[in-house]
């Protein structure tokens, strides 16, 4: 059970009729603390999401020993929606635990939002007052939790890609229809002091991670990282001699060999490779807002250029 300010969440996992019963019992249990304390629940805001990777009909799951395919839950009598995907604390929380809803979702707030940004300036020229806006009222709807629903398809960041060029071409008063480069595209965000989508997201997420390692944040690294120790490797090579000498103490190791596709998108997964490649000296800053100036000067230093073409 997980309780945030007025949302609540209780789950079980779901293997027999048992287990249905044992949820049902918590719901019941949960009603009556509610009209003990008189605080009542709205059966209309409270949604069932069954999680799965796989279809109600695989051989891991055991839905031969239910009278229905899909169970369903009530609450003082009242029959509780079963729903493919549920928003909870701004994150859509799809049966699937896939990001493409929630992503769609913000990609299309990205664009409204940047049209009628585009539709209420439309006099506006001074390209520094067009940023601010741009970065207050359009990007900023990137912020919220994107360690955690942060696309990471070629197809989905194009996407995001394309609008964000949009916006950069309206920012220095150009059509959305002339043709940039990506050198000159890049050059421009270079003087706007912006990075492309793609590493935006890796920065936020290693912002995140650098809080992390430093004990900043009250998140522990998953079981499967640990340091690296100089005892870890049994020869000395280019890539760990700076581990073995103690230069780099900030190096990581995961124990699992042959990730899901699942957890190789995950945050601490992805993060933990991305962290590695960073050169030890920009991950043992001890200052947070010198480790985010080497980070984002090191992720994207694009060379300049005057040509569009």
């Amino acid at each position: 059970m997980a309780l945030f300010a007025d949302d609540l969440k209780t789950w079980n996992v779901i293997k027999c009729f048992a287990d249905f019963n044992d949820l049902q019992s918590t719901v019941n249990s949960l009603f009556e603390w509610s009209k003990a304390n008189r605080m009542h629940f709205h059966p209309d805001k409270c949604k069932v999401v069954a999680i799965s990777p796989f279809s109600q009909y695989h051989e891991s799951f055991t839905w031969d020993q239910f009278p229905f395919f899909e169970p369903y839950y009530t609450l003082n009598n009242m029959l509780l929606d079963n729903v493919d995907h549920q928003r909870d604390l701004g994150i859509y929380v799809t049966n699937k635990l896939t990001r493409d809803f929630h992503c769609n979702f913000i990609l299309k707030q990205y664009i409204d939002r940047f049209n009628l940004l585009r539709r209420s300036y439309y006099f506006l020229r001074n390209i520094n007052h067009k940023r601010t806006l741009y970065l207050t009222m359009v990007r900023s709807i990137l912020v919220h939790c994107s360690a955690v629903w942060a696309p990471q398809s070629v197809g989905l960041l194009t996407r995001f890609e394309a609008a964000q060029k949009r916006c950069i071409k309206w920012i220095f008063n150009t059509s959305y229809l002339v043709r940039w480069s990506s050198n000159y595209y890049h050059s421009q965000l270079h003087r706007l002091d912006l990075v492309p989508i793609d590493i935006f997201f890796k920065v936020s997420d290693l912002k995140l991670f650098y809080r992390i390692i430093n004990n900043t944040v009250f998140i522990n690294l998953p079981y499967y990282l640990k340091f690296a120790k100089p005892n870890d490797y049994k020869k000395t090579t280019r890539s760990n001699i700076d581990i073995i000498n103690g230069l780099d103490t900030t190096f990581l190791l995961c124990s699992i060999d042959k990730p899901s596709t699942k957890l190789q998108t995950s945050y601490f997964y992805r993060c933990f490779k991305l962290w590695n490649s960073i050169p030890y000296n920009i991950r043992q800053c001890t200052s947070y807002f010198t480790y985010s100036r080497l980070l984002k000067n090191h992720l994207f230093n694009p060379e300049p250029t005057d040509s569009a073409q």
